[in-house]
Formats: C-alpha cells, structure tokens, sequence
C-alpha cells in the first residue's frame, strides 16, 4: 500500500495538470484524477514495460478515463472537443469498460 501511494503523491500533480487542460471543473477534475488511479490499480497488470514507459501508459489510462467519464455522463460535445485535442500516442491500444 505504500508503494501505491507513493505513486500517487509522486504524479498526482502532473495528472491533475493533464486533466485540466481538457477539463475546467474542479470538482470533475478531482473526480477523474481519483478514477485514474483506481483505473490504474485495477489494469495494472495491462502494464508492458517493454512497449511503454510508466509515465505515457498513466496518461493514457488518463486519456481513456476522461473519454469513459464523459460518455457516462453523456457530455457528447465536451468529448467530441476533448477527442480532438488528446494526443493521438495516448488514445492506442488501451480500452477501458
């Protein structure tokens, strides 16, 4: 357990940042930050260090909850704008739900 919150004080930050730049909600911001590690506990194991680095394969977990969020709640024209604007290296190969 250790481990994993050192993982998160050590990029919770950076992600944060990522995610408001697509997203301008505070409280929708902490909400997927907070889903980003969840996700990232749970498809740990989806992790390829040989494929990916640590970092990218976070900020595509990243990129993957935002889309899954936004489409829960049916926010079609925030994710139409987000989908154009995330870097296309971090929308491959990673589905979620």
């Amino acid at each position: 357990m250790e481990l994993l919150k050192e993982f998160y004080l050590c990029n919770k930050s950076r992600i944060q940042r990522f995610i408001h730049q697509y997203i301008n909600d505070q409280e929708m911001v902490r909400f997927i930050l907070n889903e980003v590690f969840v996700n990232t506990w749970l498809y740990a194991d989806e992790y390829e260090e040989e494929r990916n680095s640590i970092e990218n394969w976070l900020f595509s977990v990243t990129s993957f909850t935002i889309i899954d969020i936004l489409k829960k709640t049916e926010q079609t024209a925030l994710l139409n704008k987000v989908l154009k604007k995330l870097p296309k290296p971090f929308l491959e190969g990673f589905p979620l739900r």
